[in-house]
């Protein structure tokens, strides 16, 4: 019986990451923009300004990708670039009021079906729920990921 209960925990865990998934694909989908493209926007947006090994270095990924993904969101008009005053060799990075407010109005939260839903549970079972989710993190070794954005 423990094994079973352990199984339907754990596919109810992989449907909860698949509806995510979903979700961010299809926010993604109406915003006009990739995962990739959406991950730097965010970086972006929670910085001032970054050059691109910077932004590779905190997002792992390549130096050729950030520049390719970049040159697609400049040309979007989400991304603008200028050299450094300090160092003009280097690339300044920042995101524009175009980008930032695409993130805003495309991405808000508070569209999203989970945070719909959940407004409108009494709050006995919000923290119900929220105690589960909190102990789902600490069944995965999770507790310490830091899921809110950089304050920079």
């Amino acid at each position: 019986m423990g094994n079973e209960i352990s199984q339907l925990a754990i596919d109810a865990l992989n449907r909860i990451i698949h509806a995510n998934d979903q979700m961010i694909r299809k926010l993604l989908k109406i915003a006009g923009l990739t995962l990739s493209q959406f991950q730097i926007l965010r970086e972006l947006h929670y910085s001032t300004e970054m050059t691109p090994s910077e932004l590779a270095a905190t997002l792992q990924f390549s130096q050729a990708t950030i520049t390719y993904i970049v040159d697609q969101l400049s040309e979007l008009g989400y991304v603008t670039r200028q050299r450094s005053e300090k160092d003009k060799r280097q690339i300044i990075l920042r995101i524009s009021d175009l980008g930032r407010s695409t993130l805003a109005s495309e991405l808000d939260l508070s569209r999203q079906p989970f945070f719909h839903h959940y407004e409108t549970l009494p709050s006995w079972e919000q923290l119900m729920i929220l105690t589960a989710l909190e102990r789902i993190c600490f069944l995965l070794d999770s507790t310490e990921i830091d899921t809110k954005p950089p304050t920079r």
